[in-house]
């Protein structure tokens, strides 16, 4: 049985390496809206996210999906600081990203990563490809609610 999974784990976010890309290099599936927000969620791509679980304080509810899209509904308790949303794949490098302004709680990502098309995304049978949702805190490490798009049936 497969089914969109619910359940979240809590990360600080480490980013370790830029990849330089640029709005142009979207590829297929990027955003229309405008260019400066595309540049600026598709510098997340190529980027690493690890850390430490804190179910308590960020948590994903859902993880609807799209044709052409990833939406994500989350929660952050007692939470200040700002909220990105990335696609991340099963090594926590960023494929994709909400590439615009956050409403808290809901967020859909749009954009894709040079070389990552919507086809392989929405590929049930890879069981890798996660939703993150950071969350940045000035002067504390980061959360991050990573959640996959798919669970393997038992």
């Amino acid at each position: 049985m497969k089914r969109p999974a619910a359940a979240v784990l809590v990360l600080p976010l480490l980013l370790l390496a830029a990849c330089g890309q640029q709005a142009a290099d979207a590829g297929p599936g990027a955003s229309a809206g405008p260019a400066a927000e595309v540049a600026e969620a598709v510098k997340a791509c190529g980027q690493q996210v690890s850390g430490q679980e804190d179910p308590n304080r960020l948590a994903v509810s859902a993880v609807p999906l799209g044709e052409e899209s990833v939406g994500v509904t989350f929660r952050g308790y007692g939470a200040e600081g700002s909220f990105h949303v990335y696609l991340i794949d099963g090594h926590s490098t960023v494929i994709g990203t909400s590439g615009g302004a956050l409403r808290e709680g809901r967020a859909t990502i749009t954009t894709l990563c040079t070389g990552v098309t919507w086809q392989q995304v929405l590929d049930h049978r890879d069981f890798e490809d996660k939703v993150a949702v950071v969350l940045s805190r000035p002067g504390r490490p980061d959360l991050l609610a990573a959640e996959p798009l798919f669970v393997k049936a038992l």
